[in-house]
């Protein structure tokens, strides 16, 4: 049971999570509209892409948030959690961009309001760990290799 006076309105994403009595635990996120008096039905408003990717220290950094439902223009906010040193948000296009100072992920809480004033929130947390510079080319370097070895031998050794 849901139960409470709202105090916003706008779309809210909500997770469910119920446990049986062996223990066995089962999540299911929903969104949640709230409607004020006098207003008409917000409809769900979704954003893409589900997860960013983390940034990597001095490569420029690029990844619009595109939303979907709502009625356009939107703009973006964030509310929740920061982005890694030298990243901005484009409050009018929904674009983080810009040269990260430090490898990090991209831990933040936006939300996304519509023309009409109905909202949605939208949590990006960590879901590909960050990795240096270095790190990365070390990996692309190995992988190189490990490509020459098979190739050269025909088989995976």
């Amino acid at each position: 049971m849901l139960c409470g006076t709202p105090t916003q309105t706008g779309c809210f994403p909500i997770i469910v999570t119920a446990t049986d009595a062996n223990g066995c635990a089962g999540t299911t996120q929903y969104t949640l509209c709230v409607n004020g008096v006098n207003q008409p039905p917000c409809p769900p408003i979704t954003a893409g892409p589900a997860t960013l990717p983390p940034t990597v220290t001095a490569v420029p950094y690029l990844q619009t948030i595109i939303p979907s439902g709502g009625r356009a223009p939107y703009t973006f906010t964030i509310i929740g959690g920061l982005l890694p040193n030298g990243l901005g948000l484009n409050s009018s296009t929904g674009v983080i961009s810009g040269v990260p100072t430090v490898s990090d992920d991209v831990d933040v809480v936006i939300r996304i309001t519509d023309a009409s004033g109905c909202s949605a929130i939208v949590y990006y947390v960590t879901a590909i760990p960050a990795i240096s510079r270095w790190a990365l080319l070390a990996l692309i370097a190995v992988l190189g290799i490990a490509g020459a070895l098979i190739t050269q031998k025909g088989r995976i050794f």
